[in-house]
This record gives structure tokens, sequence and C-alpha cells, in this order.
């Protein structure tokens, strides 16, 4: 069982899913399935033997949770009135356009309390978590025209009429399929990163951002917007 799993104790806040759930959910841990098989063996066995068979126990029921999703979906099936519950399998870092909208928005309104299993200290030049979306590959960054250095002044750079469009801003990932691009960005001045994105050829001023504030927020938004297809 990784470190993980095995930190995870009652009242945790994690992600999570089971065998109905369509996403993945943010859950609050209530009872492992483990204690659930400890509690179910007989009374009337003997020390010895209660022993034993918690020893017989399968690891994998440490790994299994009945648990509560924030969105208040629940984690059972109902046939013809017989409802059938599963337990929620815990997961770590999972991306994020597979995590329910409803359970990130319930979290937002809590203050984002900490979850566990949920790594937001990314660093700018490790390896990207997530495999690219079908028909994304990764270039080399090149830039956009609003872009400038942050030793340079942004006036330098002005629209047709003489405005000054530039930003302080550096492009770190570009990703492409087709005529689509996204751009993993870091706003300088501010210190805060951005999911930008643009079309081949089309005017600067038609880029678009989904997404400004962390790094790792960044990051989930730019493989969402790759995930969607495209904007």
């Amino acid at each position: 069982m990784s470190k993980f799993l095995e930190s995870l104790v009652v009242n945790n806040l994690t992600f999570a899913g089971n065998m109905v759930a369509k996403k993945t959910h943010i859950v609050r841990l209530s009872r492992s399935a483990y204690d659930d098989h400890v509690d179910a063996l007989p009374r009337q066995l003997s020390k010895a033997k209660r022993a034993q068979a918690i020893a017989e126990i399968k690891p994998v029921h440490r790994e299994r949770w009945t648990a509560t999703a924030l969105c208040g979906v629940r984690g059972e099936q109902s046939t013809y009135g017989n409802v059938q519950r599963y337990y929620w399998e815990p997961v770590q870092n999972p991306s994020m356009e597979h995590v329910c909208g409803g359970c990130l928005g319930a979290w937002r309104k809590l203050d984002e309390p900490e979850i566990a299993g949920y790594d937001r200290t990314a660093r700018p030049d490790e390896d990207w978590p997530w495999p690219l979306p079908l028909g994304w590959q990764a270039v080399a960054p090149s830039g956009h025209p609003w872009d400038v250095p942050a030793d340079q002044p942004i006036e330098n750079v002005k629209d047709k009429t003489g405005d000054v469009v530039g930003q302080h801003r550096v492009e770190l990932r570009r990703w492409t399929r087709g005529s689509r691009i996204v751009r993993l960005v870091h706003h300088t001045d501010s210190d805060t990163y951005a999911a930008r994105y643009w079309r081949e050829g089309a005017a600067p001023q038609r880029e678009s951002y989904a997404s400004r504030g962390s790094l790792q927020s960044a990051r989930e938004e730019c493989q969402k917007l790759m995930a969607q297809g495209g904007y």
C-alpha cells in the first residue's frame, strides 16, 4: 500500500471514485472497509481465532472507504428498490478535468481546505504530470506578440492605435493541435500563472485565458482546455 493511502484517516478530505460515480469526487472519509470487516467478525470467536481472522483480512480493504462526497453524490446504486452501496477508493493528484465540478464548487465555498493527496506545490520546470489528450503535442515555447520580458518596459509594445498592450509575462509551455494553441504563461509582475489559448494566425487580441492564479491551477486549466478538444 502506498504512503498516501497509509496516511489517510477518518475525516480527511481526499479525491476518490467508486463503481457508480462517473467522476472523481472530493469526499470526506468516515470509515474504512477494513474496520467494517473487523466489526463483522463473530463476537464469540476466541482471542486467538479473532487475531487470526483479522490477519486474514485482505490489505486492499484498508484502501477502500465509506465517505461522503461534497456535492452530495452517493456511492450507491438502486435496482428495483434494492440498494447496493460501494466503497470509495481514494486517488492522488487526479487530472482536474475528471473531477466533479459540484465538489470543486463546494470545496471553494469552504475556503479550499487541505485535500489529502493533492499536491499544489508544482514547479514550472517539472515533467508534465498527465498524458496529453489525443491530438495534442508539446512544442517549443515561441511566445505571443504582446509578451514582454520583465526587464523591458511594456510601453515598447503598442497596437495600431498607439495603446500600450504589452504585458510582463513569459511563456513556459506551449501545446498545439492543428491551429489551436494552449500556453502556460507566467505573469511576472503579479507572480501569477495563466492558461492562455489562441489560434495560429489569429490577431493578438483574440487570445484569451481560462485561469489566472497559482501554477497548479493554471496547469490544470491547460490540461482541461486540451481535453475539451478546443475552445
